[in-house]
């Protein structure tokens, strides 16, 4: 099993450079036990929106780090860079990764995915044994092999806040990916081999009742209803 993540979207406050409080913030969350590391960029859809990622061992870690003296202290940081009157409210997720996510993390771009299921269905176990399946070598995924995606990983959410599905489903999966550019992502939509992994999903759309959700509003996603979006990370610590 891959490291677990807190991914955060947020409306960032105008004119202001974050990178200060940003900083300060990932200083105290490198001090905590079993951090791995922090992830930070503007979504290429909307640039007012940003993207903050922690990555920890396991949820234990992230457990531990909710009751760490500090952590109050990180949290009002972090709300200092968000912009309160934008009118949208933050996309918080945690996530269970099967895959290690630094190459998605680190690539140029970083397309972000998100599906929901029917509450019942919205378990981890379904998700793992019927969605994801055994831990794939995402090497030999035509995601990789054809797109030439620099890296692929799937998860579990098992927190979503505010929850952004159709009423009486959850969002419970995500997809990242890791490109050069945008427009490389899109060309592997184009392929024939994309075509299969579409049609391959056929059945879990029909008889699962997967959806992709467009978790930051339709303008802001790669198309309306694809649930796709991009971010330019950094690595901040």
């Amino acid at each position: 099993m891959g490291p677990v993540a807190e991914v955060i979207f947020f409306p960032v406050k105008p004119n202001t450079d974050p990178s200060e409080l940003l900083s300060e913030a990932t200083q105290i969350l490198s001090r905590q036990k079993d951090f791995r590391a922090a992830y930070y960029g503007p979504l290429i859809e909307d640039g007012k929106i940003h993207c903050l990622v922690f990555e920890w061992k396991d949820r234990a870690a992230i457990d531990a780090w909710t009751k760490a003296y500090d952590a109050h202290k990180a949290k009002e940081l972090f709300e200092g860079v968000v912009n309160m009157e934008a009118g949208l409210e933050p996309f918080i997720n945690f996530t269970q990764f099967t895959q290690d996510i630094t190459k998605a993390m680190t690539a140029n771009v970083t397309g972000f995915r998100f599906f929901s299921l029917p509450d019942a269905k919205a378990t981890e176990s379904v998700v793992i044994k019927d969605i994801i399946g055994p831990a794939p070598d995402m090497n030999d995924h035509a995601v990789i092999t054809v797109s030439k995606a620099k890296g692929a990983t799937t998860g579990f959410v098992w927190v979503s806040k505010p929850e952004m599905a159709d009423m009486g489903s959850t969002i419970c999966f995500t997809e990242a990916f890791g490109y050069d550019s945008v427009a490389d992502h899109r060309k592997w939509r184009d392929t024939p081999e994309h075509a299969e992994v579409i049609k391959g999903m056929e059945p879990l759309v029909r008889d699962m009742g997967l959806k992709a959700v467009d978790v930051l509003g339709k303008r802001r996603s790669m198309f309306e209803g694809s649930g796709i979006v991009h971010v330019a990370f950094k690595k901040i610590a």
